[in-house]
């Protein structure tokens, strides 16, 4: 258990599932919350225990502590926040949060630096496919394209000629008609490349390239 203050004068006290505790500011979390804001109004028992003056208490053991702390982190602003390590599981539960909250634009920077960072560390689409549902949820469409755009050069790049030949669950992941498209126009590419190719091996050695199976 680690409790944090994350404000010395924090009127709110976050209690979350290991039984820490973080002390926050009720109006840091209702700018960054509509959903904060409404909480902490007078018709809620929360807002009602602020208007008496004392601090309020928010029982949080639904949501993953470590994702709530990080929520805290990045509207707090603190420095170290970008070290700290995000695994799939830890982003989606960001993601989560920040559609139940509705704190998507608060979160704004973290998340494109944070995706982007992800992106760049991947090299495969099995990988990527578990940033599809943050970059939406995060409202991120660049870094969604990006990522659509990476599975699929991924995919390609290993060889693969045809969208029936891509794995199932990538291509339920990827909007309707995308593959075929992009796979059709990949493979008239390399045809006319290797239509080029072959007027300069014919050049050289008097007879044509071997066809590649597949593309006639």
């Amino acid at each position: 258990m680690t409790n944090l203050q994350f404000d010395q004068q924090g009127d709110v006290v976050l209690q979350l599932a290991d039984k820490s505790e973080l002390q926050v500011s009720s109006e840091v979390l209702s700018f960054a919350s509509p959903v904060f804001k409404a909480m902490f109004g007078s018709t809620f028992a929360e807002g009602s225990a602020l208007v008496k003056g004392g601090n309020c208490h928010v029982p949080l053991s639904d949501n993953n502590p470590a994702a709530i702390t990080l929520l805290c982190m990045i509207l707090y602003h603190r420095s170290d926040v970008l070290k700290v390590e995000v695994g799939a599981e830890l982003m989606d539960d960001m993601a989560i949060l920040s559609d139940k909250y509705d704190c998507t634009r608060s979160m704004g920077l973290w998340s494109a630096l944070s995706l982007r960072k992800k992106i760049d560390g991947f090299s495969g689409p099995a990988p990527l496919d578990r940033l599809l549902f943050p970059a939406i949820a995060f409202d991120e469409p660049e870094h969604f394209q990006l990522v659509t755009k990476r599975m699929v050069y991924t995919v390609t790049n290993a060889g693969f000629d045809g969208s029936d030949r891509v794995p199932v669950h990538i291509r339920k992941l990827l909007p309707d008609g995308l593959l075929s498209t992009l796979m059709t126009k990949y493979r008239n590419i390399k045809k006319r490349i290797l239509s080029s190719l072959d007027d300069v091996v014919t050049d050289l050695l008097g007879k044509p390239w071997p066809d590649e199976p597949g593309l006639n």
